[in-house]
This record gives C-alpha cells, structure tokens and sequence, in this order.
C-alpha cells in the first residue's frame, strides 16, 4: 500500500509540473497605434465667377466719397471677395490694409490724405444691392495681426468679404492711390 501511496503522489508531481510547463506566458510585448491631425488653414479669395479676386476698381471720385462694394447674391456684378475656406479647423479672418500715397487709416472720419475703410463678413452674398455696412469693422490696421472681421468661421465653411472705402476730404498727391488690403486667416 505504501508503493502505491508514493506511486500516486509520484504521479500527482508529475501531473503537476508538466501541467506547469503547459501554462501560458504573460505576453512580452504589446503594440497600440498613435492618430494625428495636423491643424491645416488655407484659404484663397475669388472674385464673382471663381477666378482669383484681382482688384475693386473704385475709379475717380470726389473727397468724402463713400464707395461700397456692390453685392448681387453672388452673380454677375457682385464686387465682394468669396473667402474660399479650405481649413480642416475653425478660423478667424482680419484683415489690414496698405497704400502707394501714404494716406493714413481712420476709424471714423476722413480728412487730408485720410480715408476710413471699413469691411464686413457674411456667411452668404447678400441679395441687396449693397451690404449692410452698419456693423462693419473699421481697418485701421496696416500690418499683421490686422483687423478681426470674422470669428469662429468653421472648417470648410467658406465667407463673404465686403469693403466700404471713404475717400480722403482731399488728397496732397493727386495721382492714383493703390490700397493694397490682405486677409489673413488664423486658428480659432
């Protein structure tokens, strides 16, 4: 009987360390995977038709002169600027302007050698002849950062820019003036 007692436990060792042998390891190495978007803003500004907006050809007028940009939803005749918005995040849109005679921006009031530029964004070409500019920004800026005159444009989400420009009472140089205006998109 005592064989037989150290023959079963004999077995039941042996049963136990080849069972042991049998358990699974822990795994020695695991793997997880890493997404990213990188925050892209691009935008570019068309003209009425879709081209690339070239130039508000305002022409000759008297001092204090207040020239709107024509809006006509969006078809022909519309002077506005279609800010075409291809950024994968929201933006805010500013915009500063420059000018060949040196004529300085003001906020509210025009005088020698000075104008008022004022701009407005709309999230579609209105149908009135001429925008509401009553709640336009003034542009006095004349470098980057510039202006704010769009907040929390979203991704893909394209804008319509619209300019109001007072001439000068009167001017020291009487040649054409070139106002060169940017707009400049940033992360929201």
């Amino acid at each position: 009987m005592l064989k037989m007692k150290k023959w079963v436990i004999g077995l039941l060792l042996a049963v136990v360390i080849i069972g042991g042998v049998g358990i699974a390891q822990a795994a020695t190495s695991g793997s997880f995977t890493i997404t990213i978007t990188v925050n892209y803003i691009a935008i570019s500004l068309l003209a009425q038709g879709g081209g690339a907006y070239g130039a508000w050809a305002i022409g000759s007028v008297s001092g204090s002169t207040v020239s709107t940009m024509e809006s006509n939803e969006w078809a022909a005749g519309d002077e506005g600027v279609q800010v075409d918005n291809a950024s994968n995040v929201a933006i805010d849109l500013a915009t500063y302007a420059t000018n060949s005679r040196g004529w300085a921006l003001h906020a509210t009031t025009p005088a020698e050698d000075r104008c008022v530029l004022k701009a407005t964004s709309e999230a579609a070409a209105p149908a009135a002849t001429y925008p509401d500019m009553s709640g336009a920004a003034s542009v006095t800026a004349t470098g980057s950062p510039g202006t704010n005159i769009a907040l929390d444009i979203a991704a893909s989400t394209d804008q319509y820019l619209y300019y109001s420009l007072t001439a000068p009472t009167s001017v020291t140089n009487p040649a054409a003036n070139t106002i060169t205006v940017t707009v400049e998109a940033s992360a929201h």
